[in-house]
Formats: structure tokens, C-alpha cells, sequence
């Protein structure tokens, strides 16, 4: 599994799950364990904010906070500022 996620063999979700089914299959891990961390909250929350990102990207608001963000004749001290002005609020 590690080999072929370094290799990028196929899409990690594909490694992943295909790993899982390999261990499922014969009996290594039973199946309560397979399907355990699927319930978990933080996995869930990862997963929304995968949903939510995508959102953003596919919307274009990502373009407009990259052309707010990093205006291209700017200086550094000023990016950093605008940066971290709009982190913290």
C-alpha cells in the first residue's frame, strides 16, 4: 500500500479502500473494524470540509481571495499582512 501510494499507482481513496478490502477478505481485520472509523465525528468533519472546499473552488471564490491575497505588485510585508489579517479574523 505504501509503495504504491508513493508511486501514485491510482487515487489514494482507490489505494485506501482497496487495502482495506484486501484485509477484510481474509479475516485479518473483521468487519466492526473496517467500518469503525467511518462513524467517527472528526472523519465526518474532514470529509464535510472536503465538500466545502470543493464548493469554493468550483464557484470561483477562491480566484477572488487569490487576486485579493496576492496582488502581483506587491511586496511581501504587505502579502503577509493581508494574510494574516484575514486568517485571524
Amino acid at each position: 500500500m505504501l509503495i504504491a501510494l508513493i508511486r501514485e499507482v491510482a487515487r489514494p481513496d482507490l489505494i485506501l479502500l482497496g487495502t482495506l478490502g484486501l484485509l477484510l477478505l481474509p479475516g485479518i481485520i473483521t468487519p466492526e473494524e473496517a467500518f469503525a472509523g467511518f462513524s467517527n465525528p472528526a472523519m465526518l468533519t474532514v470529509g464535510a470540509l472536503f465538500v466545502v472546499a470543493a464548493g469554493i473552488q468550483n464557484t470561483g471564490a477562491l480566484a477572488f481571495a487569490d487576486k485579493f491575497l496576492f496582488v502581483r505588485k506587491a511586496r511581501l510585508p504587505f502579502v503577509l499582512l493581508r494574510l494574516m489579517l484575514t486568517t485571524a479574523s
